[in-house]
């Protein structure tokens, strides 16, 4: 007797996420997802089965995966429940889709389990199969749930040598370096997976800090997201265009300009024509919308302009602190996830108000921030000075408070306000 435990609306779901994986956004991303993780073998329904190793052939063929190539390749039998499947996809995300896949796996593995154990016990009084036989029956019970998450270090470790090899040879960092040098030197660089934080109080600095490390990794060839919740599109674009020319807001916005500035403008247009970041505009954006972008554009590191602006109606509801602690482990397993480094403004509470140092348990609204991230850098303003040409520049210590991979420390800088970037000050 054959177990056919299931769950046939998971087995649909999936289907319909594949084959409508152009019309749903569900991505490419979602795609290689979902196929990396599951063999035809693992659904129980046969249809289920057979329309599965058909995008399975497509996606080996090249094919682009739509409801189309989908409905042209299966059985004729088998259109009516693609077409069953396809209106099923309410999911979008990798996050939803994990749940399905496990499940499906762990009905899997509960079928062969289940047959292993059946089998077994129909054969405990026939005498012609030896006990030898029974027992390695028993033992091929013990499966792990999801072989997908097992790895052996040791096979791992040629990779490791070769990374380390070209990194001493080249000079290069692990990770996407900061465009501050001195925390590229402390943390190794951006690496995929890492969620960092910058923190300090409003007028310190942390869009600037934001969209100056953005410039940057467009600049080494990466693909930057930069999500911006506070201003549009537009400003972001004039205050990059700031940065890269040294020309100040005020003169920018008065176009106060003499021959000398125009050509600085122009050169700082075209570096920045060359290799852009990608700017992402929405008030109240959500974990969700800014996961939908990711699994869109594949990009190599992401910026958010700042996380307390965020919103998620359903924990909205039981506070701010949830809220905010939602968003923040939400943020955590989309680095993750998507194995891209992910860089977050955020707020200082009122107590680190003055001229004491911050530390990461004043990020506002929530103490799962100062847990979840990996990184995080504070930004400490001494206080305004006019220097020589009477351009208001301010001392700030960028602090590297946390680095779960490394020593943390300060960095002596100033921030340029007009020109709105940070330059590292060399300590002698």
């Amino acid at each position: 007797m054959s177990i056919i435990i299931g769950n046939n609306d998971y087995e649909h779901t999936i289907i319909g996420l594949l084959v409508m994986a152009d019309e749903a956004l569900a991505m490419p991303q979602l795609v290689n997802e979902i196929t990396s993780q599951l063999d035809s073998s693992e659904f129980r329904q046969i249809q289920a089965q057979r329309c599965y190793q058909v995008v399975i052939d497509l996606i080996a063929q090249k094919t682009q995966i739509t409801l189309i190539t989908v409905l042209n390749s299966v059985l004729p039998e088998d259109r009516q429940y693609v077409t069953t499947c396809a209106t099923m996809t309410h999911l979008t995300n990798i996050m939803s889709a994990q749940h399905f896949i496990d499940v499906i796996k762990d009905y899997s593995t509960r079928r062969n389990i289940g047959n292993a154990a059946t089998s077994v016990i129909q054969d405990i009084a026939n005498t012609q199969v030896s006990t030898g036989e029974l027992l390695d029956r028993v033992k091929s019970l013990d499966m792990p749930d999801d072989r997908n998450d097992l790895f052996n270090m040791g096979s791992m470790l040629d990779d490791l040598y070769k990374t380390i090899e070209e990194n001493a040879k080249t000079g290069k960092t692990t990770g996407i370096s900061y465009h501050l040098p001195s925390i590229t030197r402390l943390t190794a660089g951006k690496k995929p997976g890492q969620y960092i934080i910058v923190g300090g109080r409003p007028g310190d600095g942390k869009s600037s800090f934001l969209l100056g490390d953005a410039m940057h990794s467009a600049s080494q060839g990466k693909t930057a997201l930069y999500c911006t919740l506070e201003i549009t599109a537009e400003q972001v674009t004039r205050n990059a265009l700031c940065q890269a020319s040294g020309i100040t807001v005020n003169d920018m916005e008065a176009g106060q300009f003499d021959r000398p500035k125009w050509s600085r403008l122009h050169k700082a247009g075209e570096s920045i024509y060359k290799r852009p970041p990608i700017i992402y505009d929405k008030s109240g954006m959500s974990v969700t919308d800014i996961e939908r972008k990711i699994a869109q554009l594949s990009p190599q590191v992401v910026y958010i302009d700042y996380l307390q602006l965020m919103r998620d109606n359903e924990y909205g509801k039981y506070g701010r602190y949830q809220e905010i602690s939602y968003i923040s482990t939400r943020i955590k397993e989309l680095a993750k996830a998507y194995n891209v480094p992910i860089v977050c403004a955020a707020q200082l509470n009122r107590d680190s108000v003055g001229n004491s140092r911050p530390r990461a348990y004043h990020l506002k609204e929530s103490g799962s921030l100062e847990q979840d991230a990996d990184v995080i850098i504070l930004l400490h303003n001494k206080g305004d000075e006019n220097n020589e040409n009477h351009f208001i520049r301010t001392p700030t210590n960028v602090i590297l408070e946390k680095n779960r991979e490394g020593q943390t420390g300060f960095i002596a800088s100033v921030f340029n306000k007009p020109r709105l970037r940070f330059e590292e000050v060399e300590r002698r």
